[in-house]
């Protein structure tokens, strides 16, 4: 796998899948979504909300701090009232967002009042060199 954390990597054809999946990678045999892991409802099906979640902890200032990612798998879909209501409910419980939109950059949406300007600078950066999704 050549791709850095938080990129796609050369095999994923976005919105259809892995071109690879027979012989993808340990790494990615073993990646579960939050959906697979039992979060969210029938809905959140990351082939019906073309988004999916999954989480990352970074060790940020002797603290665990957990960032959740939405990858968009199709144009657009970080705009539903579904993935909003998802976004604000983490970032009010504390939590990290980092909307991924389909071929663009990354947004990232910090907790009011937890993080100073630097250290949101600081924890991007932490956030990109730190490998991995988090299992739940």
């Amino acid at each position: 796998m050549k791709a850095a954390g938080g990129e796609y990597c050369d095999f994923c054809q976005i919105g259809k899948g892995c071109s690879i999946y027979e012989r993808r990678p340990f790494a990615c045999q073993v990646y579960r979504c939050l959906w697979v892991c039992g979060k969210g409802e029938e809905s959140d099906r990351p082939d019906r909300l073309k988004i999916v979640l999954d989480l990352k902890a970074v060790h940020f200032y002797e603290e665990d701090i957990v960032a959740l990612n939405l990858w968009e798998v199709e144009e657009g879909a970080i705009n539903q009232p579904r993935v909003q209501q998802i976004m604000v409910a983490n970032i009010e419980g504390g939590n990290v967002v980092v909307c991924r939109p389909y071929q663009e950059e990354p947004t990232y949406y910090f907790p009011k009042g937890v993080f100073s300007a630097d250290e949101q600078q600081e924890f991007i950066e932490i956030l990109k060199r730190t490998p991995g999704a988090l299992g739940v």
